[in-house]
């Protein structure tokens, strides 16, 4: 009797010790957010800003280059025409604009790395409630996303339902 007391006491410290784990109460699923991204009304908007925006910089780019390379060959042309000393400061006057050029190309890129990332970090930002409730509304204890999942029943992709959510919800 001693034994089962003991035995008993045994397993009543070892369940309080250890937690237990529910696997079966868990639902889990996964969503691919790239797809939400590209494919989402809202994804595209971003996605369309950021192609302008990185547009206009390319031209404004190539114009500037354009424009550099027009005054090389003048200068390239004038070289025999004017003096060694008039040549050397409209050289020095283009070397500086060519660093110039480069400083702004540095920049653009910069502001638009920055800005690619903001806009992404607000897209997160703005779906996260919507994930959120439908995670609350469907009983769903854990999201992965999809490139992070090896192999999956199918069932448990929610990408399609969460991309027409966020059509949905976000105009």
């Amino acid at each position: 009797m001693k034994l089962n007391k003991n035995f008993f006491l045994f397993l009543v410290f070892i369940s309080l010790i250890f937690p237990t784990i529910s696997f079966g109460n868990t639902n889990i699923a996964y969503l691919d957010m790239d797809f939400i991204f590209k494919n989402s009304n809202f994804g595209k908007k971003i996605i369309l800003n950021l192609t302008e925006s990185n547009k206009k910089n390319i031209d404004e780019l190539k114009n500037q280059e354009k424009e550099l390379i027009k005054i090389e060959k003048e200068l390239k042309g004038q070289k025999k025409l004017i003096s060694k000393e008039e040549f050397n400061k409209k050289l020095s006057i283009h070397n500086s604009k060519i660093k110039e050029y480069k400083q702004n190309k540095e920049k653009l890129i910069k502001n638009f790395e920055l800005k690619k990332n903001d806009e992404i970090k607000f897209f997160f930002k703005k779906i996260d409630p919507i994930l959120k409730e439908y995670l609350k509304q469907n009983s769903i204890t854990l999201l992965i996303d999809k490139k992070n999942v090896i192999v999956g029943v199918e069932s448990l992709d929610i990408t399609n339902n969460i991309k027409n959510l966020i059509d949905e919800k976000i105009k």
